[in-house]
Formats: C-alpha cells, sequence, structure tokens
C-alpha cells in the first residue's frame, strides 16, 4: 500500500492484520492534521464492518490520541481518544476470551502514568512551579518524554537498561546519600525483573498492585537521594520541598526533561497512601505503572551523568 487510498480501498475486515502497512502509510503523510484526518477516516470504514471484531476500533483510537496528546492545546481531547482505546480493548478481550488482559494493552499501560499525573498538574496554583509544566512552550518537552516513558516501559524488565555502582560514585557525591540511592535502585531493579520471570515465588495476580506501589516507592527514594545530594544543607524535607527549593534555585526549569520526570515521579510516590490510592476507580499503579518510573528515572540519570 502507498497511500491513504489503498488503505481505505480495504475490506475494513483486513485492518487488523494490516496496522503495520497502514501505520507507515499515514506516518509518511506530511502533517499531524492529516494524519489526524486519515485515522477518523480509517474508524468511519470500520463503523461499516458488520463483524464484531473487526469493527473494533483500539489502534485508530490509541493513534488518535497520540497525535492530539503532541498538537493539541491540553491533554483532554488525547486522553478521551486513549480512554475509547481501553474500551474497545475490553472489548475485544470479552469476545475473543483469549487470556490477555485489557489492562495489559497500550491504552490502560499510558493512561495509568498519565492521566492523574494530568489532573495533578491542573490542580497546581498558577505560582506553583509545576503549574508552568503545562505552558504551550513546556508542553513541547512534557508531551514527548511522557510518550517515550511509555514506548520504553513496554521493553522487557531484562532488556531494560541500568546502571552501575561506579556510575552512582559519579552521580552522587555524598556517601549516604549514594549508598540510600543504590540499594534502592538495584532492588527496585530486581523486584522488576523478578516479577517478569517465570517460576518466582510471587503471587503475580494479587501481587502487582502492591509490588507496583513498593518499586515506585523505592524509584522516588533514588531521586530523592539524588536531590538531597544536589541540594547540601536541605535534610528533613520531602521530596516535592526538594524539587521546589531547586525551581527556587534556578537548577531544575520547567523547559527541562529533569523537570518533567521530577514531577512525574514525584506525583507518583507521594499517591502511594492509602487515602490516596482509594479514591481511584481505575488506572492503578501496578508494575506496570513501576516500569514507567523505572524508565523515567533512568532518562533522568542519564541526563544528570552527561550533564557537566
Amino acid at each position: 500500500m502507498n497511500s491513504l487510498n489503498d488503505v481505505l480501498a480495504l475490506n475494513p475486515e483486513q485492518f487488523h492484520v494490516r496496522w503495520h502497512e497502514i501505520d507507515n502509510v499515514v506516518r509518511r503523510l506530511s502533517s499531524s492534521q492529516e494524519q489526524v484526518h486519515a485515522w477518523q477516516q480509517i474508524c468511519e470504514a470500520l463503523n461499516k464492518s458488520t463483524d464484531q471484531i473487526h469493527s473494533l476500533k483500539g489502534h485508530p483510537f490509541f493513534r488518535l490520541g497520540t497525535l492530539l496528546l503532541l498538537d493539541d492545546g491540553d491533554e483532554h481531547k488525547g486522553l478521551t481518544y486513549f480512554e475509547l482505546a481501553y474500551k474497545e480493548d475490553q472489548k475485544y478481550a470479552e469476545l475473543k476470551k483469549n487470556g490477555i488482559r485489557p489492562e495489559e494493552r497500550a491504552a490502560y499501560r499510558l493512561l495509568a502514568i498519565v492521566k492523574d499525573f494530568f489532573a495533578y498538574l491542573r490542580s497546581k496554583k498558577p505560582t506553583d512551579w509545576e503549574s508552568a509544566l503545562l505552558l504551550s512552550n513546556n508542553r513541547t518537552v512534557l508531551i514527548p518524554i511522557l510518550l517515550t516513558v511509555y514506548d520504553l516501559s513496554v521493553v522487557h524488565a531484562l532488556d531494560m537498561p541500568g546502571f552501575t555502582v561506579l556510575d552512582f560514585q559519579r552521580l552522587i557525591k555524598d556517601d549516604m546519600c549514594r549508598r540510600f540511592a543504590g540499594e534502592n535502585y538495584f532492588c527496585a531493579q530486581d523486584l522488576l525483573e523478578m516479577f517478569t520471570l517465570q517460576g518466582q515465588h510471587l503471587d503475580k495476580n494479587n501481587g502487582r498492585y502492591p509490588l507496583g506501589r513498593a518499586v515506585v516507592g523505592l524509584i522516588g527514594g533514588v531521586l530523592e537521594a539524588i536531590w538531597l545530594d544536589r541540594l547540601p544543607g536541605l535534610r528533613k524535607v520531602t521530596l516535592g520541598q526538594l524539587l521546589r527549593v531547586a525551581h527556587e534555585r534556578g537548577v531544575l526549569q520547567p523547559n527541562s526533561k529533569l523537570a518533567a520526570l521530577s514531577s512525574l515521579l514525584c506525583f507518583m510516590r507521594n499517591h502511594l497512601h492509602p487515602g490516596l490510592d482509594a479514591q481511584r476507580l481505575k488506572y492503578f499503579i501496578d508494575m506496570n505503572v513501576a516500569k514507567g518510573c523505572k524508565v523515567a528515572l533512568d532518562i533522568a540519570i542519564s541526563d544528570l551523568l552527561r550533564a557537566p
């Protein structure tokens, strides 16, 4: 297939086995507006299918969500399409009964990482530094890095990059902060790998949520140790307070990847409390979210190690 017309000439029931080719055709269109329109036309074509399975629009809804999240002035339209994609995944699971949970598919995984985080940023006062992450010039950094965190979170745990003791010696000068950060980091990495491997003595069905919260807590501790090392004189403070001081001192700028990643990890770590967890009706912190937090931390550490 070379053009959108070629795609639309197909029987819609063929779309589901040719998504890779269709993705390539749409990706070659010259503007995001054209790509949005193309996916909308593909959805319209799927509406004409009489087959319940082949009429599902999870894939094009997910693509529309990504495009609108990147290009729209706010995140609401993009999130709406991701939620529509998740509903399609639920229908697919009911029809196929193939054992793949809709919570393991793309839409839910992305929503679990970003949806409540956006609501958290929207709840901030205009004077709070984190609210600036949503300004148009800073969104061009925030949104791509959030999508990158999601993309890399689907990598197998054994294939995820990691750091060594020597890396932490370069990263953190204070001995106590380095010890704490290293212990937390390698324990989080071990838990993610153990959860992925077969034959481990873990209750994966019931453990995916408490283990996820445990890993997020460990990862948040690593970030806190990193900022304590960079802000000498501060000790009995929270991660959120550290980030606020870092911003006040000009160390943390809202237009940077480090600011976006630090805010995301601070939000995740602070929302592990039972009272806050009880307010969630869906998109819970699980091991997929924990992997996303590990990715966010790894990107932040990489940037800090490259800094002069």
